[in-house]
């Protein structure tokens, strides 16, 4: 069996959707599954195929020519109208979705609490999606928090099924793609608390959360993307968090580019340098028996620039296997170390 798994090792936006809908389109996979919540984005652009699209539900994957079997597993915090439209615009009718009968269900409600809790002071996108990840932990069946409840008498529950269909299904799976969402330096327990995430981003959390049996692990190739220059989101109307030790905080006319904006919340991001402690510590937790990395936003650096990071990253041992020079699928390329 062949799984890879793609996550992103700062503080998410390094572009693990290119990264992913570049893989879908050439490797076989049958399967693809993921546990996304909406406080992200997940974009992918191949104009050979005319293909532009941003994911908050689906898993990239499902643009991949083979792919048969869509998944959303049990770690997942689907919000009801955001997925419809997902299906509508990306799944073909040769394409069966399933979904874990306990994944939590999102509600307009939980975002409305997010917002009146001031969850905008340290940088969330106020989703709802920590509101509906509370509710499934309290367990009040009343709450309808998880699809098996919450989706009853909805269009979405003939998608539903129960845990032991789930584990039949995903064993059917020869070539598997999993999609990890956000960035492990925003891990509730590897990043910046209070600044981070409602859940861990590692390979074993995001395996967990799609549901994957452990003794699936060392079959798992870890495709690792990191950018030249790492982001964080918005302060907003407080504190998005801080930066890694001897890592500054840029302005992005220092590199001679606009400024990017976040793919949800529409607001610009914060840029810093690039880090040997950074990508240190997301190797250390998230490297796996096989491993692959990819260097993203190397068209924001000169030569010079690029050279130095690619031999930093070099000398701790992981990559890059692969620069990016844009957002197209087409501007992934294998490195030559013989140009380093």
């Amino acid at each position: 069996m062949k799984i890879d798994l793609t996550m992103d090792g700062m503080w998410g936006s390094c572009g693990k959707g290119g990264v992913s809908g570049w893989l879908a389109k050439r490797v076989p996979y049958d399967t693809v599954v993921c546990s996304y919540g909406t406080q992200a984005g997940h974009t992918y652009n191949d104009r050979a195929r005319g293909l532009k699209m941003m994911v908050q539900q689906l898993p990239v994957g499902v643009s991949g020519p083979t792919v048969k079997t869509v998944m959303l597993g049990p770690g997942s915090l689907i919000h009801a109208g955001t997925l419809q439209r997902e299906i509508v615009q990306y799944m073909n009718g040769d394409q069966r979705l399933v979904i874990h009968e306990h994944a939590a269900v999102v509600r307009d409600d939980h975002a409305h609490r997010e917002k009146s809790m001031g969850m905008t002071k340290i940088g969330s996108t106020t989703k709802g999606v920590g509101a509906a990840m509370v509710d499934r932990i309290m367990r009040d069946p009343d709450s309808r928090a998880v699809a098996k409840l919450g989706f009853a008498d909805h269009p979405l529950e003939q998608f539903v099924v129960d845990k032991f269909e789930y584990d039949r299904i995903l064993n059917e799976s020869r070539t598997l793609l999993v999609e990890g969402a956000q960035g492990f330096g925003l891990s509730l327990y590897h990043g910046d608390w209070p600044y981070c995430t409602s859940r861990d981003v590692t390979p074993w959390q995001i395996a967990a959360d799609c549901g994957l049996p452990f003794t699936w692990a060392a079959a798992i190739t870890v495709w690792m993307v990191a950018r030249t220059f790492p982001i964080r989101v918005n302060n907003r109307n407080g504190y998005s968090g801080p930066a890694y030790p001897g890592q500054k905080e840029i302005f992005w006319g220092d590199i001679g580019r606009e400024p990017e904006l976040t793919t949800v919340t529409k607001l610009p991001r914060r840029i810093f340098e690039f880090s040997d402690v950074q990508y240190q510590h997301a190797m250390l937790h998230c490297a796996g028996l096989s491993t692959k990395t990819v260097l993203t936003f190397a068209d924001y650096c000169n030569e010079d620039t690029l050279t130095d990071i690619i031999r930093r990253m070099h000398k701790t041992g992981w990559g890059p296997d692969y620069l990016c020079f844009g957002p197209d699928d087409a501007d992934i390329r294998e490195i030559d170390y013989a140009d380093f």
